[in-house]
């Protein structure tokens, strides 16, 4: 898995974060596919932070300034995910595409 701008330890698993690009395609079938890579690649990348959570005991890995947002027991990928996509969704901007 590519790198992301998320900062992170360089033996955890990071997300693609190209997927963005994707999710953000004209085409209907190129979204769905984009949507689906993303929750698989995120799940895979907080089950390799939680166990690393329970082998060190210590959240010491951080994405951005303390936030109390309940997504402290997310690994930092899974928080930059959400937060994107909850700042894309409020965005006024409208996209239209000509076919």
């Amino acid at each position: 898995m590519d790198s992301p701008s998320t900062s992170g330890g360089s033996a955890m698993l990071k997300f693609h974060i190209g997927v963005f690009k994707d999710l953000a395609a004209a085409s209907k079938s190129v979204r769905e596919v984009a949507a689906k890579q993303m929750v698989m690649e995120l799940k895979v990348v907080h089950n390799a932070y939680d166990s690393h959570e329970n082998e060190s005991g210590e959240g010491g890995l951080k994405l951005e300034a303390e936030k109390d947002d309940g997504l402290d027991n997310c690994a930092p990928s899974v928080r930059y995910v959400v937060r994107r996509l909850i700042r894309g969704v409020s965005s006024s901007r409208e996209v239209c595409y000509i076919l």
